[in-house]
C-alpha cells in the first residue's frame, strides 16, 4: 500500500498534485514505485514556469532536460510486489521537505519545498540528468534557492513582512530585508559569537537583552549581521524562538535630529515602542 506516514496530510495544493502526478506517472509507465525521477517529472509540471525561468538562466535547453529523463525512467525496473513502493530516497526527500517548510514557518509542503532538498542526493536520477547535460546538481540548488529567495520577497506576504511600521520606518534600517536582498556582507570568523547572542535571545525565565560591546572595528557589528543573515537564510540552524524574527538597526542620530522642544524625543521613542 501507498503510503508516506505523517506526511500524506502534509502536504499545500501544489505539494498534493506533485504528489498525485508523480503516483500517476509511475503508474502509467507499469513502475509501481514512487522514486526521484517521478517526482522531478511531476513538478516539471506544477512548476514549469519556475524551472523554466532556471533553465534559461543556466543555459539549459528543457526538451534535452525532459528527454534524459524520459530516457532515464524507460530504463527503469518494474516492482514487482504488492501495492507501490516508496522508494527510501522519496522517503528522505519527503522528510526533508517537511522540515525546510517547517523552517521556513510553514506546516504544510509546498511543490518549491522539494524542489529545495531535491539535489541533497547525489546519485538520485535528477542529479544524474543534469550531469550529463554537464551542470553540477550543486549550481541547480544554488539557483532555486536564489530564485526561491526573490519570490518570497516579491510575495504581498512578505512584502508586509518586511516593510516597516511608519515610524520605525523614518529612525531605522531594516536589517533583515537587506539580509534577503542579499546586500548584506558575509560574516568569517564570528560563528561562537553569533551562537552566543542566540542563546542569550532564547533565554527563557530570565533577561534575555544582548549587548555587545568593544572598541571600533572589532566587528560588532558585523557579528549582529552574521545573527541576521542566519535568521534569513539559514532557518534550520536557527532556534524557532528566533526564526522569522525582524532585525532592525536604529539610528539614534536621526532619532535625535530635530528635538528642539521638550518631550519630542520622548515621543518618537514612544511611537516606535507602540510599533514594535
Amino acid at each position: 500500500m501507498l503510503s508516506l506516514d505523517r506526511y500524506e496530510d502534509k502536504l499545500s495544493e501544489s505539494g498534493y498534485r506533485v504528489f498525485t502526478i508523480s503516483v500517476e506517472e509511475s503508474k502509467r509507465r507499469k513502475h509501481y514505485y514512487l522514486g526521484l525521477e517521478h517526482i522531478f517529472y511531476a513538478l516539471t509540471v506544477v512548476d514549469e514556469n519556475f524551472l523554466g525561468e532556471i533553465f534559461k538562466e543556466l543555459k539549459i535547453d528543457k526538451k534535452n532536460v525532459a528527454k534524459l529523463l524520459n530516457d532515464f525512467m524507460m530504463s527503469s525496473e518494474q516492482y514487482i510486489g504488492e501495492g507501490m513502493k516508496i522508494t527510501l530516497q522519496t522517503r528522505n526527500l519527503f522528510k526533508n521537505a517537511y522540515d525546510y517548510a517547517q523552517s521556513s514557518g510553514r506546516n504544510l509542503i509546498e511543490s518549491t519545498d522539494f524542489l529545495m532538498v531535491m539535489f541533497q542526493e547525489s546519485n538520485s536520477v535528477p542529479t544524474k540528468v543534469f550531469k550529463n547535460l554537464g551542470v553540477d546538481s550543486v549550481i541547480i540548488a544554488d539557483k532555486i534557492f536564489q530564485k526561491m529567495r526573490e519570490k518570497r520577497y516579491r510575495s504581498d506576504e512578505n512584502r508586509r513582512k518586511y516593510d516597516l511600521p511608519y515610524t520605525l520606518r523614518q529612525h531605522a534600517i531594516n536589517l533583515s530585508k537587506l539580509a534577503i536582498m542579499d546586500k548584506l556582507s558575509l560574516v568569517f570568523g564570528r560563528e561562537e559569537e553569533i551562537t552566543r547572542v542566540m542563546e542569550i535571545l532564547c533565554h527563557i525565565g530570565r533577561p534575555n537583552s544582548a549587548i555587545i560591546v568593544g572598541e571600533p572595528g572589532v566587528g560588532k557589528t558585523a557579528v549582529v549581521e552574521g545573527l541576521v543573515r542566519k535568521i534569513e537564510l539559514e532557518p534550520y540552524n536557527v532556534p524557532p524562538r528566533l526564526r522569522n524574527k525582524i532585525i532592525v538597526n536604529l539610528q539614534m542620530n536621526s532619532l535625535v535630529a530635530g528635538t528642539v522642544f521638550r518631550g519630542m524625543f520622548e515621543d518618537r521613542m514612544e511611537k516606535i515602542i507602540n510599533e514594535l
